[in-house]
């Protein structure tokens, strides 16, 4: 192998790479970023309140799909992106690298990768309308 392809395939690796991170919620977004901004004129937010009193706030983009096939979602001051799973039972799972939101019955939780459990009952906040 040459020299030159060699370099080519560490780059295209690279940048893929690169890409993945960025595509699973790695790091956190900024919260002005460009994306952000896009993302809210195709996209509904929902702001949940868990056990505990505590805020999760889900952005779902508007597609033709009843399904969006990514979230954007903020806790404790970050912002992560999440990717659907497709699960074999009557919940809707989306997963980045540190993340994993569950939602069944408009019920949420979201817990680490790992197994712990972040917040749980996850109830969406009725918005007044005045």
């Amino acid at each position: 192998m040459t020299h030159r392809k060699l370099l080519f395939i560490i780059s295209l690796s690279s940048n893929l790479t690169l890409a993945s991170v960025h595509e699973a919620g790695l790091p956190p977004e900024p919260a002005s970023s460009p994306s952000s901004a896009a993302a809210t004129d195709s996209s509904e937010v929902v702001k949940y309140r868990c056990s505990g009193n505590r805020l999760v706030t889900v952005e779902y983009s508007i597609a033709e799909s009843s399904t969006p096939a990514s979230i954007h979602l903020r806790w404790s001051g970050r912002r992560y992106r999440l990717n659907l799973v497709p699960d074999n039972n009557d919940e809707t799972r989306y997963v980045s690298q540190q993340m994993i939101w569950r939602t069944r019955n408009e019920r949420g939780f979201l817990s680490t990768r790992g197994g712990r459990l972040l917040a749980s009952q996850c109830e969406p906040i009725k918005q007044s309308h005045r």
